[in-house]
């Protein structure tokens, strides 16, 4: 039994008093909450860039796979276009968004049909559609063709396509980078003599405007078709500065020329398309 004195002098110790309870006094509670609260936005943070990573990554991957695809198919109708010797593939509707041309495959080697193919690029929905034109009757090299298109609607090759930025033409217009450009030989050799020296078998850019189209006297020139598109992913995972899924996009660019041989080293090169 404590006395009366012992008891009052336990009683008179506060500082004693105050760490007996046990836990956490306030200030280390919020200290804690604190902490805590710091350590899970890190984590987050860490968590968030890297899921964005991750969505790129992937369609990154996407937009590679469905332009390769895109540009595989385009390059081996091209390159089958070559009917006969001089023969004109391209045709003169073509411009910087439409491709037309005429091509054939055949075991033989004189083939008994061939098609006329309409590539069309829309900027708005960034579809990429080949629209085929069955031959209907006619002979080897001079085919005619159906005005219908097999199928109707076209078979569309590429979704998400753009345009590589932008470029200027005819020195005063500003268009999206043409996905369909064409190319026709140099009409002369170059020399050393000359202030622009130009390679035996240079091919020279057709500039064409906005809406301006080959023609007939062009399209026969034509010697190569550059083609050029940015292909994005189609599921759109990543989300970028813009907004938009622009973070998975992927850039394909592929030249066809148009020959059996390269053209001869006349001093005034004379050859043209599929020679």
């Amino acid at each position: 039994m404590l006395s009366r004195s012992a008891s009052t002098s336990w009683l008179a110790r506060p500082g004693r008093v105050a760490r007996d309870p046990q836990g956490f006094t306030l200030i280390e509670t919020l200290v804690a909450m604190v902490t805590g609260i710091v350590v899970t936005a890190a984590l987050f943070a860490i968590l968030e860039v890297s899921l964005h990573q991750s969505a790129r990554a992937a369609d990154v991957v996407q937009a590679s796979q469905l332009g390769r695809a895109s540009m595989t198919r385009m390059v081996d109708e091209l390159r089958s276009s070559c009917l006969a010797s001089e023969f004109v593939p391209i045709q003169a509707s073509s411009s910087n968004t439409e491709l037309f041309f005429r091509n054939s495959y055949s075991e033989k080697a004189v083939p008994t049909s061939a098609s006329e193919h309409k590539l069309v690029w829309n900027e708005a929905t960034g579809a990429l559609t080949d629209f085929t034109y069955p031959s209907n009757g006619g002979s080897w090299p001079s085919f005619t063709y159906s005005s219908a298109a097999s199928p109707t609607t076209g078979t569309l090759i590429g979704e998400r396509i753009s345009a590589q930025g932008t470029i200027v033409v005819k020195k005063t217009e500003t268009i999206p980078t043409p996905i369909f450009r064409y190319y026709k030989y140099a009409t002369k050799a170059g020399n050393a003599a000359e202030d622009t020296n130009l390679p035996v078998g240079t091919l020279t850019w057709i500039e064409l405007s906005s809406k301006e189209t080959l023609g007939s006297t062009r399209a026969a020139e034509v010697a190569a078709v550059l083609i050029s598109i940015r292909a994005g992913a189609t599921d759109g995972l990543y989300t970028g500065k813009n907004g938009g899924s622009d973070g998975g996009l992927a850039d394909f660019s592929n030249q066809v020329t148009l020959a059996f041989a390269a053209p001869n080293p006349e001093a005034k090169i004379e050859d043209g398309p599929c020679q």
